[in-house]
């Protein structure tokens, strides 16, 4: 049933009328809770319906923070709309009055009503009054770029400079101030973000809430302290107030999955620079091979980096996953390489990692994350799925890598190898499942353990470049890097199979392979290795299953790789 506009307009000016309406109609406090759910999912449903909640971000925390404070905004409530990833779970369930007592009548204790009754009325003490929410800790993507910032939320894309002195703390009325950004939390510390807290209401489906999933929420804006404060410090001078969310609904956030739809419409809005898929991909090639100083093989394997994600994971085992070494750069400089700003305009979110021997060592600069009082500190590689990290090897430098570099170069390479991020604790150590795409740039092979390394050969002879200069790299018109978006977006989306006659074909080329060049010559890591290439080589073309012209193409590749290898 598609909503009324005075239904719409109820639900999005004066949500807690409609929030009470329903807790009186029913006598199960999670019956009421569901249906309020729904409704607001049906209401809302419509995109241009949902575009018309106000977003939560960076540049309007400020007013929505203040509206919601107010009189009327504690009466009627402010619905908002954020886009953000699940930092933290520790922080389990917490009671709360589910019925209140105001002026003499039962209201919903439902979406942080307490905030706006005397408690000090409540004449419902009883056990049975008491009921769960789950509170997690949420922050801003990190490093997403604003491009998909854009397409995501359908905002306007804003100028983020000399925003973050304005993100720490705001003064919104009252004893306490609300901290807008907390810098512990915040995995990219040069990325203006807000750090909030989600109180879930429906229990079940929030328990399947993991760190790093990205979540679109929908619900109520409000403060509150952390749950795990002692009560006599809340409300002191010391204590941190936050932002915070009643979530009437959230929705799990894939990046390929949301982003895909959002693109291709967004394309269909330009002129098409391109008639076909194949001239997509060549025009990009072209575009990687540039950045890279003219080498196209270099070009084709970074194109696989991009688009290759783990679509197959069991315990010692993830499969899909792509990490990649370019060698032969040089220079020095502290500045992002020149790469990193041709792959803003590519990817969702990208993060630079530079392995400095000053980064490393340094104890507040950590790659894996640590536990405190309040929560888990964050550690730089603490991204959402598919986040693309360029790392920097070329300014390590010489010296010594301390005790804590150690920790940090042992994160890393647990990322590379078994896809997991270390959460160290006082007592214990867990690592939980990640899927970055890394690329490491260096001069010589890689210290690190990449799935594949690519020695670069420029097109003037070269065998090095100078990885922060941005000479000659190509400038697109905007409808160019939407399409290559739009085709990236399509390729990793792709569902993918072997037919039976190319995966017996190939057994009969690793038997081959084994008999001619012995068994130490060719293993199974090979084999592994030449198969995921070429679904990503076919997946890049297009093509949904693995054919023998692809599976020799791919071949081609690794030979033509292994040619620049050093004797």
């Amino acid at each position: 049933m598609v909503p009324t506009e005075t239904e719409f307009t109820q639900s999005l000016t004066r949500p807690r009328e409609v929030i009470q309406s329903f807790f009186s109609d029913h006598v199960l406090i999670r019956d009421a809770v569901k249906t309020t759910e729904a409704h607001f999912r049906r209401v809302f449903s419509e995109p241009e319906r949902r575009l018309r909640v106000p977003l939560l971000d960076a540049h309007s925390i400020h007013s929505l923070l203040r509206r919601s404070q107010s009189d009327e905004g504690r009466r009627e409530g402010v619905l908002v709309r954020w886009r953000c990833m699940v930092q933290d779970t520790g922080f389990g369930c917490e009671l709360f009055l589910a019925t209140l007592k105001a002026n003499g009548a039962c209201v919903s204790g439902l979406y942080g009503a307490e905030t706006m009754v005397d408690t000090a009325q409540d004449t419902l003490p009883e056990p049975e009054n008491l009921t769960e929410r789950t509170v997690v800790c949420a922050i801003s993507p990190p490093g997403e770029m604003a491009w998909c910032e854009q397409l995501a939320t359908g905002d306007s894309a804003q100028d983020t400079a000399g925003l973050a002195l304005a993100m720490d703390k705001m003064d919104v009325g009252g004893t306490a101030e609300v901290q807008l950004c907390d810098r512990a939390r915040i995995p990219v510390a040069e990325q203006p973000s807000i750090t909030a807290l989600v109180k879930c209401y429906d229990v079940d489906a929030a328990e399947g809430l993991r760190t790093t999933d990205m979540i679109d929420v929908v619900g109520l804006l409000d403060t509150s302290y952390l749950p795990n404060m002692d009560w006599e410090m809340a409300g002191t001078e010391g204590a941190a107030l936050f932002p915070c969310i009643h979530a009437l609904y959230f929705e799990r956030s894939a990046t390929d999955s949301t982003l895909l739809p959002l693109a291709e419409r967004a394309a269909e809005a330009q002129a098409p620079p391109f008639s076909s898929l194949e001239e997509t991909r060549a025009s990009l090639i072209a575009y990687l091979s540039a950045c890279l100083g003219g080498d196209r093989l270099a070009a084709e394997y970074l194109l696989l980096a991009l688009l290759a994600k783990i679509h197959l994971r069991r315990p010692g085992l993830a499969v899909g996953s792509l990490s990649l070494n370019i060698s032969g750069m040089h220079g020095e400089s502290k500045q992002h390489p020149a790469l990193y700003h041709a792959l803003t305009s590519l990817v969702p979110a990208l993060v630079p990692q530079r392995l400095a021997l000053d980064v490393l060592n340094d104890p507040q600069l950590t790659l894996f994350v640590r536990s405190a009082d309040t929560g888990i500190i964050a550690g730089r590689l603490e991204l959402a799925q598919g986040t693309m990290v360029l790392v920097d090897e070329v300014c390590m430098g010489e010296g010594q890598l301390q005790d804590h570099g150690v920790r940090n170069i042992r994160a890393l390479a647990s990322v590379l190898q078994s896809h997991t991020l270390p959460y160290l604790f006082p007592f214990s150590e867990f690592h939980f499942d990640t899927d970055l795409n890394v690329v490491v740039l260096s001069a010589g092979k890689s210290l690190l353990p990449v799935d594949l390394h690519v020695p670069l050969r420029t097109s003037d002879g070269a065998s090095s470049l100078d990885m922060y200069s941005t000479e000659g790299m190509p400038l697109m018109p905007p409808e160019v890097y939407m399409a290559w978006r739009v085709y990236l977006l399509r390729a990793r989306h792709l569902e993918f199979q072997v037919t039976e006659p190319v995966s017996e074909s190939i057994q009969h080329y690793f038997v081959e392979q084994r008999s001619v060049a012995g068994a130490d010559a060719y293993t199974q890591e090979d084999l592994q290795r030449d198969l995921g290439i070429a679904r990503l080589l076919s997946v890049s073309h297009g093509a949904s299953e693995l054919t023998e012209p692809f599976w020799r193409d791919a071949v081609a590749m690794g030979k033509a790789r292994a040619a620049r290898q050093p004797l």
